[in-house]
């Protein structure tokens, strides 16, 4: 999920992106649309947990309608160790 909200570079990523990041290994797509709400709330919780007091947040943008990476304080650099190698070359 990490990668998909980062790979926007700051822009809304639709629930339906975070599903398909979350559940790419799913043969059947996942659980029913109820479950994957739930699972996202979750799963941005725990996301934004690890991610602690590096002052980056996965936030919703209701405006926007959508999940987007915050950084409100340090670098974006401070993220890179998070990151897997593929999100951190482009």
């Amino acid at each position: 999920m990490l990668e998909t909200v980062w790979a926007a570079r700051g822009l809304p990523v639709t629930a339906m992106a975070l599903f398909d990041a979350i559940y790419a290994d799913d043969p059947d797509g996942g659980p029913s649309q109820v479950r994957m709400y739930r699972d996202l709330r979750e799963a941005v919780a725990n996301l934004n947990d690890t991610l602690g007091r590096s002052g980056v947040f996965v936030l919703y943008d209701g405006r926007a309608k959508g999940w987007r990476l915050e950084i409100l304080e340090g670098e974006a650099g401070d993220l890179m160790p998070l990151l897997p190698q593929a999100v951190t070359r482009s």
